[in-house]
């Protein structure tokens, strides 16, 4: 049934039976006055040595990477709020600068106490993957230019970032901590061709229908607040539906991807110390685009990341990231041998990615941000495809430097 509904269809209407549901059950009188409004602008400058990235990168720079959202919120009842943002984002040739909803959501709690509490939020809801993907949106709450690659792909970053659907969530003060838990049952936003050159390499004439999937994640915050421990899970169903003109499809032609995140913080006076390791598994069935053994693997993630705080205004980020398409074929040559024997070409280092940054942060203001970071980086499998259409030209070891300059209210 959810897939024979639109996605407008079926948004409004889910967004209309919690909102008559929720009213139901209030016998004060709305509240619309509670409004809060806020946005933010980012520019970026990039610079590569070979490939390209956010653009043409390895000429002259690029300032193909501009961010400008604003949301808005609103508390009508003391336990119901209703938030949305707008986001126009270009990134070279992944994002082209159109306006889009990032969320829209209505959250309603159902209890809410230092001790216990638990809530439902229903509409476009942000993705509970890792520390930083829900913060990822605006350059003052994510770490860095550019997230850890190996996890926050920046070339799927539509079907990663939110989903549609209703999603429960909820906190419980533990003698250890405070436990935050968010589940859901959603549609992965998976129409935009974005997801085709993520999954497939490339923008096919079929297109991508979203399945009822998973995501979920648990939370620890330690007493002190020094330590931070989460587990993220998701699970993401689709369908490629072909065109006319795509042969060698038979049945269905299905994609699943599970992924498991293990999140470990530490927090002290002026340093922080955050790892991330993740397994991504993808499974294509019935996908002539993916051919054995390509379409059963085990993608693997890490990434070990540094931050000092030489004062309130001035902080460095050192972070090592590495990237496996294939856990069971890390430098990529069983890949190459098995495509070989097809008869296409592939450099085995698009297999793997292994960055190693360098950067600093300057908070002029409550309101500026000026950002400076350096990658070098061995490998191109995040690289995106978009910038880079032939990979016959892409070169295995290359830097990139990142400036950028960001503004809030």
């Amino acid at each position: 049934m959810l897939r024979s509904l639109t996605f407008t269809k079926w948004h409004v209407a889910s967004l209309l039976f919690c909102l008559l549901f929720i009213v139901s059950y209030v016998d004060a009188a709305p509240d619309f006055k509670r409004w809060q409004i806020h946005g933010f602008v980012t520019q970026s400058y990039t610079k590569t040595t070979d490939n390209q990235f956010y653009g043409n990168s390895s000429g002259k720079g690029s300032l193909d990477f501009t961010e400008i959202g604003i949301n808005a919120s609103v508390k009508p009842f003391s336990n119901l709020q209703l938030a949305s943002q707008l986001l126009s984002r270009r990134a070279g040739e992944i994002d082209n600068g159109d306006i889009k909803l990032d969320f829209a959501l209505v959250d309603y709690r159902l209890f809410d106490d230092t001790e216990f509490g638990m809530g439902v939020r229903v509409g476009r809801v942000k993705n509970p993957i890792g520390f930083y993907n829900e913060t990822r949106d605006v350059l003052f709450t994510r770490e860095g230019i550019i997230l850890p690659q190996s996890i926050y792909f920046e070339r799927a970053r539509d079907v990663s970032l939110s989903s549609d659907g209703f999603h429960f969530y909820g906190h419980l003060q533990t003698p250890v901590g405070l436990l935050n838990g968010q589940f859901g049952i959603a549609l992965p936003r998976v129409s935009t061709a974005n997801t085709e050159y993520a999954l497939l390499g490339d923008n096919k004439p079929g297109s991508f229908i979203s399945e009822p999937s998973f995501v979920g994640r648990l939370r620890l915050d330690a007493i002190d607040s020094r330590l931070s421990v989460a587990f993220s899970y998701i699970k993401l169903n689709m369908e490629y539906e072909p065109t006319a003109s795509e042969v060698g499809f038979s049945g269905n032609s299905d994609v699943s991807f599970d992924l498991r995140i293990f999140s470990i913080r530490y927090n002290m006076m002026k340093w922080s110390f955050t790892s991330e390791y993740a397994q991504r598994r993808f499974m294509f069935t019935g996908m002539p685009y993916i051919p054995p053994p390509a379409n059963n693997k085990v993608g693997e993630s890490l990434y070990f990341q540094s931050i000092y705080r030489f004062s309130q205004r001035w902080q460095y980020i050192a972070r090592y990231d590495v990237l496996f398409s294939d856990r069971h074929d890390r430098n990529g040559e069983a890949f190459v041998a098995g495509i070989s024997a097809l008869g296409q070409t592939v450099s085995a280092f698009s297999r793997y990615a292994k960055d190693f940054m360098l950067g600093v942060q300057l908070s002029i203001s409550p309101n500026w941000m000026a950002r400076f970071e350096a990658h070098s980086i061995d490998g191109t499998a995040w690289l995106p495809s978009q910038d880079n259409p032939d990979p016959a030209v892409t070169k295995r070891y290359w830097n990139m430097v990142n400036v950028a300059m960001s503004y809030r209210f």
